[in-house]
């Protein structure tokens, strides 16, 4: 298709750099007069055109209301080199716009391919990645890092087990335990302390294996009896909420996330009192 647009324009070329042959042919010389004298001319009278009798030179056809382009030019002239430089120019912007229109269909079906073979490729390693599940006690715990002192105060216990198919690879650990009026005082998204690296302090977590458990004392300046008192009383809540990020087998990141309330009743229940989940999105997630 190239070379026959190339070959189209090159005879448009050579037929515009043609050279026209003139149009005016040389009158021939006018004959020498043989006679000495000339007859007489006889004089014509023109007579009288009556009043209701059209002018001959309306009969006359006035040139400027002649057609522009009819009768056409001859072929050697410079119009029909043009008008084939207009039709090979419009045959070959045709010829682009179809082009770049198969160009663009042919990026579309790439993409789509690439797209459905990248969900084909993470829908495979997903059924074999490891999967992070947050377990806690029910109950609130002493906390053991202050059981020596002899003072008394909350703390939660976690820990977490990969229940995927694969080992899953360690590297931040972080919790809290704190004291709200209600779910509606968290904000939107959880503010975590620093966490806790543990990429170099623990092995891969093979499937089925549990990690912790993990401390997390109450970050309140009550005492243990007062803090009993308000939770048991409706006055505040008791509120964990902590994440764990990890690899898979693919160095692919992951986070399990968790937010729990306790539900205390006003005296001390083991089959009553218990970590639920609750709280905004933000801090009930897992990727």
């Amino acid at each position: 298709m190239r070379m026959l647009f190339a070959c189209l324009i090159l005879a448009a070329e050579l037929t515009q750099s043609s050279t026209p042959i003139d149009k005016k042919q040389q009158a021939p010389p006018k004959p020498r007069n043989t006679s000495a004298v000339e007859s007489p001319t006889p004089s014509v009278v023109p007579l009288a055109a009556p009043p209701n009798a059209p002018s001959t030179a309306n009969k006359e056809t006035n040139p400027k209301e002649q057609p522009k382009w009819w009768p056409p030019p001859p072929l050697w002239d410079i119009y029909w080199p043009t008008v084939l430089l207009v039709i090979f120019g419009g045959f070959a912007a045709w010829v682009a716009v179809g082009t770049l229109k198969d160009i663009r269909e042919q990026t579309e079906a790439i993409k789509e391919s690439a797209d459905a073979t990248k969900r084909s490729v993470d829908a495979i390693m997903d059924a074999d990645r490891a999967l992070l599940l947050i377990l806690w006690e029910n109950f609130i715990h002493i906390n053991p890092e202050a059981r020596h002192s002899g003072v008394l105060s909350h703390c939660f216990n976690w820990h977490f087990q990969n229940t995927g198919k694969s080992p899953a690879f360690i590297q931040k650990v972080s919790s809290r335990f704190i004291v709200i009026r209600s779910l509606d005082d968290l904000p939107p998204e959880p503010a975590y302390l620093t966490p806790r690296e543990v990429s170099y302090e623990s092995e891969p977590l093979l499937p089925d294996k549990n990690f912790g458990p993990v401390y997390s004392p109450l970050e309140s300046d009550l005492s243990f009896d007062e803090v009993e008192a308000e939770h048991r009383g409706k006055k505040c809540l008791l509120y964990a909420f902590g994440f764990v990020q990890y690899l898979d087998t693919y160095r692919r990141s992951h986070e399990t996330r968790f937010g729990l309330v306790y539900d205390s009743a006003p005296t001390l229940k083991r089959d009553y009192d218990r970590f639920r989940l609750a709280g905004p999105p933000a801090y009930n997630r897992y990727t």
